[in-house]
């Protein structure tokens, strides 16, 4: 199918719109993320894992990946890195 030049404008204005909403998403999850990880971190501040020098916070975010990794659902993995 051919379409004509105003037809191709549309696409393209459509297309766009589509590359915006993806970019407005994704940087609203990443921001989700990262504040999240900036809560638990602040909470278990000076806290580490059991007989260890290790911080605790390394748990929260193996916990976190393994959300990410078997569940992929943000909000889940957000709430994981919460410690909620």
């Amino acid at each position: 199918m051919v379409m004509s030049k105003d037809q191709q404008k549309v696409e393209v204005s459509n297309l766009k719109k589509v590359i915006m909403k993806e970019k407005e998403l994704y940087s609203k999850v990443d921001l989700s993320i990262h504040d999240a990880i900036i809560f638990a971190s602040r909470k278990h501040d000076k806290q580490y894992r059991k007989s260890t020098n290790i911080p605790y916070i390394s748990h929260i975010m193996e916990v976190m990946q393994i959300l990410i990794e078997n569940v992929f659902n943000l909000n889940w993995s957000i709430y994981g890195s919460k410690g909620e």
